[in-house]
């Protein structure tokens, strides 16, 4: 061969080393894209290559930019067969009588070392210029832009629990019950509650003369009309959103003793619920709405009478009602009562419960296409665009796919956003968004010119023959186990809100092992992502807040939304869901698509390889714990062609082949095998130009077989090449 050498433009003599040259074909475990690099140890410049790399090693020290490119002439055409950056973090001179020798390693070319070196350094996504602070960074339409958010259902609460104890109380001697007179009094006990939840709304009062309010503060006294007594009362508080479906439910279960000195008397006590409209004078007793009375004990004689009243009570509720909950004494004389002992169970309760629903509210959010695309190229230097037929739509920048892939509708954005904070600003490395989406959809990433080409998985192992090497004299096959797992770790790593509706979250994560009783490795795909409709609605509620909104744990982590088109622009995929059970309002619920059991079905490919026979009852992945809502099922609406599932499955279930569509068939058997085959310069560039194939092989005169490259050394100067592959499924 006829070599050209080149440093930058300056045409060069070879450097010594050159002759030792391997180029490596190397599969990125994590990325599964193809990547070209030289691995000789060293190249030695002398003569005007010497003098120039002196210059750059003097004028531009670490920041000196130069690129090594070797040609050869192939039919009268120089042919690029390699070109990298020298690294000058390892510059080295030699010098003696006969001049000076730079000594350097070649690494990869500038993109993709760039792209590698800041993989996990934060780009703000409102940033216009790139990090070398001169490139302007394009706008995307799909970056930075108002977005409503719809709201997703919860279900609000409060209880009050009488505790792990009976709690009995003295009327006859508590002051507050004592009247001035004894003859036809109406009284109200409070009910004896020590163990208060407060939740979703209102606030108990337990006190026998105060209502407590909003912020805690007890100044609003009796009403002057209001029975001696004040029962158990709430303050509907901050209520925002529109309630329905409420429900008073109780349980008074107690004994009443009561003794008497005299004959003829008669007491009544009854359960009684009362709301104050908001709005209504409170003083006037008669506003109060009676919602329910219940005669539970009417004594003419001492003695133990036990009580117990269950009941579920519908109300209509808004903010600033009050509910009033008291047992009412009806006495017509009084004095005659000597001992008085009212002990309430400590299986009673009392709680409210509604379905709330917000109105909607803007953030500013990012398509994904878009947001990986400006990352890449803030921390290339534009060296490098995202290009995407998945998470690429019709419309999207730089590049628009040919249909909306199946993980192009869905947005980012991050709580500073989700609470219209001021001046929100949203920070993401691509280390950060590949990982967490790879989490969700099972991804691979590769260079391809200059795109960064992001891809489901399959993509980067694809069914076409790139090249046959037959007749192989000696091959080494061994089992790899390094894609066999014994548990993977799905769903999301942040998920728990500080409210009730916490544990009804299903996009939390969930755990499965295998049955392969020989290995003990983890695989860990838990997306940093938030994708939980709770913390999601619950961090946009913070923007209701009177003065202004208020810090919460997920100001700065990145939220996931999937979203449908709307005529304009793009609004919250919900009710999305057939046949659901075991989870708070399907109809409202955030991200179903991209729910952990979904999660797990499209990385089925990449785990169930160490499976000989899929049909085989072994062949699963076995549910084994989990935290938030494991019994959430349903299925994606049908006719999705996006959909993975081929049954209802919860999110606890046990995962088989048959659960699933077509086309989740593993990619690779866990076998790799080794050997040496002559390569050309022409078979080098074919390989060069399709590195995704496969390339079929053969042992001697055995069957054929096909395996996708893992690592290939290819000896320039010897015209040979060691490889190594991974058998495909």
């Amino acid at each position: 061969m006829i070599w050209t050498f080149y440093i930058d433009e300056l045409e060069i003599e070879e450097p010594i080393g050159f002759s030792d040259l391997v180029i490596r074909v190397k599969r990125d475990s994590v990325w599964h894209g193809v990547f070209f690099e030289a691995t000789t140890s060293e190249l030695q410049f002398y003569g005007a290559a010497s003098d120039y790399l002196q210059a750059k090693k003097t004028g531009e020290g670490f920041s000196a930019d130069v690129t090594f490119k070797a040609y050869t002439d192939c039919g009268g055409e120089d042919e690029d067969l390699f070109h990298g950056k020298l690294d000058f973090r390892q510059y080295k001179e030699k010098c003696g009588n006969d001049g000076c020798l730079v000594i350097m390693p070649v690494e990869q070319t500038g993109c993709i070392m760039t792209l590698r070196n800041r993989y996990d350094q934060k780009v703000d996504l409102s940033e216009q210029l790139a990090f070398n602070k001169t490139t302007i960074l394009q706008n995307y339409d799909g970056l930075n832009f108002e977005m409503e958010l719809a709201a997703q259902e919860l279900e609000v609460s409060n209880r009050a629990e009488t505790g792990i104890d009976d709690i009995t109380t003295n009327i006859k001697d508590d002051p507050n019950f004592t009247p001035n007179n004894f003859d036809d009094f109406n009284g109200y006990i409070s009910p004896a509650y020590d163990n208060i939840i407060k939740s979703s709304f209102g606030v108990f009062g337990t006190s026998s003369t105060i209502i407590i309010t909003e912020d805690g503060a007890n100044n609003i006294p009796p009403y002057p009309d209001f029975p001696t007594n004040i029962g158990t009362a709430i303050l509907l508080r901050d209520i925002k959103c529109e309630l329905s479906n409420v429900l008073c439910t109780f349980r008074h279960k107690g004994v009443i003793n009561i003794q008497q000195s005299g004959v003829g008397a008669q007491q009544t006590l009854r359960l009684k619920l009362f709301r104050l409209p908001a709005g209504l004078d409170g003083t006037v007793f008669s506003n109060w709405v009676e919602e329910f009375t219940d005669t539970f004990y009417q004594l003419n004689f001492d003695g133990d009478v036990l009580f117990d009243i269950s009941e579920i009570i519908p109300l209509s509720l808004s903010e600033g009602d009050f509910i009033y909950y008291g047992v009412n004494l009806l006495a017509n004389d009084l004095s005659q009562i000597t001992s008085f002992n009212y002990t309430q169970s400590k299986e009673s309760f009392f709680e409210l419960k509604a379905a709330s629903i917000c109105p909607p509210t803007d953030a500013t959010v990012s398509l994904i296409h878009e947001t990986a695309s400006r990352v890449t190229e803030a921390i290339t230097d534009m060296c490098l665009k995202v290009k995407s037929d998945y998470y690429g739509r019709t419309d999207s920048q730089p590049y628009a796919a040919a249909e909306d892939g199946c993980g192009s509708l869905r947005v980012l954005t991050n709580g500073l956003r989700l609470r219209i904070a001021e001046n929100p600003v949203h920070f993401l490395s691509l280390k950060e968004i590949f990982d967490s989406l790879n989490a969700i959809d099972n991804i691979g990433m590769g260079i391809e010119g200059d795109n960064l080409r992001i891809e489901p998985v399959e993509y980067f192992y694809q069914d076409v023959e790139i090249i046959k090497h037959l007749s192989i004299p000696k091959s080494d096959f061994s089992l790899d186990a390094e894609d066999a797992y014994s548990i993977i770790k799905v769903g999301y790593k942040k998920w728990e809100t500080e409210s009730l509706n916490g544990l009804d979250e299903f996009n939390s994560n969930k755990e499965f092992r295998t049955s392969l009783k020989s290995i003990n490795k983890t695989l860990d795909v838990t997306s940093g992502f938030v994708a939980g409709g709770y913390p999601i609605e619950n961090t946009r509620q913070q923007s209701f807040a009177d003065t202004g909104a208020a810090d919460t744990k997920y100001d700065n982590e990145t939220f996931i939304i999937c979203v449908t088109r709307t005529v304009y622009s793009y609004e919250v995929e919900q009710g999305n869901i057939v046949d659901p059970s075991g989870f708070y309002s399907p109809a409202t619920a955030y991200n179903w698509r991209i729910r952990p059991m979904y999660n797990l079905m499209r990385w089925w490919k990449s785990i169930a390889q160490s499976y000989n026979n899929l049909i085989n009852s072994a062949s699963k992945l076995f549910f084994t714990s989990g935290t938030g809502n494991l019994t959430a099922s349903g299925i994606l609406s049908p006719y999705d062609s996006c959909g993975v599932d081929a049954k209802n499955k919860a999110e606890n279930s046990d995962l088989t082949r048959l659960d699933m569509l077509t086309g989740e068939d593993p990619i690779w058997k866990p076998e790799i095998v080794n050997y040496s085959y002559p390569m050309s310069l022409r078979d080098y560039n074919i390989i060069k130009a399709a590195p995704l194939g496969y390339i079929t092989f053969q042992c001697g005169s055995g069957d054929t077989m096909k395996g996708y490259i893992e690592n290939l050394n290819y000896r320039v100067a010897k015209g040979s090449a060691d490889i190594t592959l991974k058998l495909k499924w």
